[in-house]
């Protein structure tokens, strides 16, 4: 008799347990809004800077595990460049990226998921020295120009209730100014996910 207890409870656990991931992840829309850090190459020459980050984005979920991502994101720093005889020292820096594609869940718990995503699309970089007549290639930066960017993450899902959670991303930002690749902008995104509409 104890061992047929023990397995209701269990199989009543389970059960509770494949509800509360239905009730999760059976909406077909995130939302989500939130900060984040990039470490990023401004010119050929110049060191790594570190940026602040804020983003927004929007996924459609147009299968249980598949969805469509659409996101904006904002990276703002200073940029550090070499003596010059322009005097200018520490100038911002600022890119804006609008990207799409898709998004796959890979684990999905009662508490956490998993997935990741490519995005692709265009990073506006703006590399002015202090000043939007002063051209930042004359201090070794990349010139002002909208380019292809592609953006590989791994949204990480910390389930706050079923409509709610907070995300970590760590991300790879592969940019194609001046006429390079690079491929060693390194970073995370955090955000807060709101998930409606019912399946």
């Amino acid at each position: 008799m104890a061992q047929q207890a023990q397995a209701r409870i269990r199989a009543r656990r389970e059960a509770r347990v494949r509800k509360a991931v239905e009730d999760t992840y059976t909406h077909r829309f995130e939302l989500y809004g939130g900060g984040g850090y990039l470490r990023f190459r401004p010119g050929k020459s110049l060191q790594q800077t570190n940026q602040a980050a804020w983003n927004v984005g929007f996924t459609d979920y147009i299968k249980p595990r598949w969805g469509l991502t659409g996101d904006i994101r904002a990276y703002y720093g200073t940029a550090f460049v070499t003596p010059n005889q322009y005097n200018i020292y520490k100038p911002s820096i600022s890119e804006y990226s609008y990207m799409g594609g898709p998004q796959y869940r890979i684990v999905r718990r009662i508490h956490w998921a998993i997935s990741g995503q490519v995005l692709a699309g265009v990073t506006k970089g703006i590399f002015n020295g202090n000043d939007a007549q002063f051209p930042g290639t004359l201090l070794g930066m990349w010139p002002n120009a909208a380019k292809f960017a592609v953006n590989v993450g791994a949204p990480v899902d910390y389930n706050l209730g079923p409509g709610l959670a907070i995300r970590v991303t760590p991300n790879y930002l592969f940019t194609t100014f001046g006429s390079s690749i690079q491929t060693k902008n390194i970073g995370f995104t955090s955000s807060i996910v709101f998930r409606f509409g019912r399946r």
